[in-house]
């Protein structure tokens, strides 16, 4: 296949399984298909522009969700899932279309409904504001607000999404007798490409659950379900071990965490109530997201990004700042060269596409025994002293209080930093480490940095 054809997969592996755990309804991979033709022929009825982008927004059921992303690829639109960021939060992107459950938005748009899924109805905007793709445009995933107020929207390729999944499926012992359980957003590409169209490209079966719900009822999932591989962040895997920890009893034959950094209590942890190999991935989703793959060795402290994934290339650019500060030689930002890289960012009607042939990333590397090891992210350190300290190490100093499940940190100017802790349920005093900190760190609370306590809400996956 030189670009992705979902019905031949479909059809090929027919008598594989989707399956929603919530609901408890499932398909076949042939009758999955049957139903998006449904939709599509609806959809069709409904004029939306060809190659026009179609916004699948916060429908909560993920199995909804996938028919109707198939749907749109079926009639050659582009289809863009949305969990997370409100409506207006996508005025900087041409759409024409919203599939949603919500029965009315605004003045903006009219609204008609859509009697192949009972739960949804179709708003179109009113304006001209629209972009229009090209033939070998497949779909729109979000990039991180880490680095912008405004989520960049990243199209991707149907010839290089393919690439990506092939390149995925080479870089992990995956086949068609495989389980694999989603509990990642279908809005996040580590969750949608790197898991599902992965596993649907290799014919595996495929159980979907909210990932809170799927969380809580971790244990009768893998043994109802004999789920053999469940990709994580650490995130998802903290809060994994904070519902569930105590030895689950599975037949996982691995887990995958990627999205960000681990940090070392992460990992034991959640090797303590799953027991099985455990993958560290790194990619992001300009690059189609994967790009390496290291089989995590619970005894190290230091996790490499491991093994390049089959026909991409990685190198580092070398930044003087950082030789000079860490006194070593091969340093600098992570450069990646892949026949996955995105088309470019949309912008109103308009694609900006990337300048270069490569990625240059903002993930600081250095290079030891032919090993790529991640320290941060680009400016994401204090120099104390002549000591650095990256943002990455003090997230980890907090992550050994089983109760933090999220920690941001940001410079707050040139000598201070700001850092919030997301915690569960528990009284704010367990929190209070300054004494620790500072022994440490040597860093002062109200000097060096300001601490933020926020409730975890459950609305974030990374």
């Amino acid at each position: 296949m030189k670009t992705i054809n979902f019905s031949e997969l479909f059809l090929q592996f027919k008598s594989s399984f989707i399956i929603d755990a919530s609901t408890k309804k499932e398909y076949t991979y042939e009758e999955f298909y049957n139903q998006v033709k449904i939709i599509s022929k609806e959809l069709n009825e409904q004029k939306i522009p060809l190659r026009s982008i179609v916004i699948i927004y916060k429908i909560e059921n993920p199995l909804e969700t996938l028919l109707m992303f198939f749907a749109c690829i079926e009639v050659s639109l582009i289809p863009f899932v949305v969990e997370n960021e409100d409506v207006n939060e996508l005025r900087n992107l041409g759409y024409k279309s919203i599939i949603s459950t919500e029965n009315k938005l605004d003045e903006n748009y009219s609204t008609s409904k859509l009697e192949s899924i009972a739960s949804c109805f179709i708003h179109f905007v009113n304006g001209d504001n629209i972009y229009f793709g090209a033939e070998n445009d497949f779909i729109l995933v979000t990039s991180s607000k880490r680095t912008s107020t405004i989520s960049k929207k990243i199209l991707l390729g149907k010839k290089e999404t393919l690439f990506n999944i092939i390149s995925n499926s080479k870089s992990l012992p995956i086949s068609s007798d495989d389980v694999t359980l989603i509990l990642l957003p279908l809005s996040y590409s580590y969750g949608l490409i790197a898991q599902f169209l992965t596993h649907l490209y290799i014919g595996a079966d495929i159980v979907l659950a909210p990932r809170i719900l799927g969380i809580m009822q971790l244990k009768s999932i893998i043994g109802k379900y004999r789920i053999t591989n469940i990709f994580l962040t650490p995130l998802l895997a903290r809060l994994a071990f904070t519902y569930n920890q105590n030895y689950i009893e599975n037949n996982l034959k691995f887990i995958t965490l990627g999205g960000d950094k681990p940090s070392l209590t992460t990992i034991q942890n959640i090797y303590q109530i799953l027991k099985c190999s455990i993958y560290g991935t790194y990619g992001l989703a300009e690059a189609g997201p994967r790009v390496a793959t290291s089989k995590i060795d619970l005894n190290s402290d230091k996790v490499s990004l491991g093994r390049i994934n089959v026909g991409i290339e990685a190198s580092i650019l070398e930044i003087e700042k950082y030789k000079y500060l860490l006194r070593c030689d091969r340093i600098g930002l992570l450069k990646i060269e892949t026949p996955s890289t995105y088309l470019g960012y949309i912008e109103g009607d308009k694609l900006v596409a990337p300048s270069d042939n490569f990625l240059l990333t903002k993930d600081v590397v250095y290079s030891k025994d032919n090993q790529y090891y991640l320290l941060g992210r680009d400016d994401e350190f204090i120099n104390n002293n002549s000591q650095i300290y990256w943002f990455q190490e003090m997230k980890d100093f907090f992550y050994n209080n089983p109760n933090v499940l999220k920690v941001k940190i940001s410079k707050y100017n040139t000598n201070k930093i700001r850092i919030v802790i997301f915690y569960k349920k528990e009284e704010t005093s367990k929190f209070f480490m300054e004494d620790t900190f500072k022994r440490h760190f040597d860093l002062r609370k109200n000097i060096d940095y300001e601490i933020e306590l926020v409730s975890y809400q459950h609305n974030q996956y990374k």
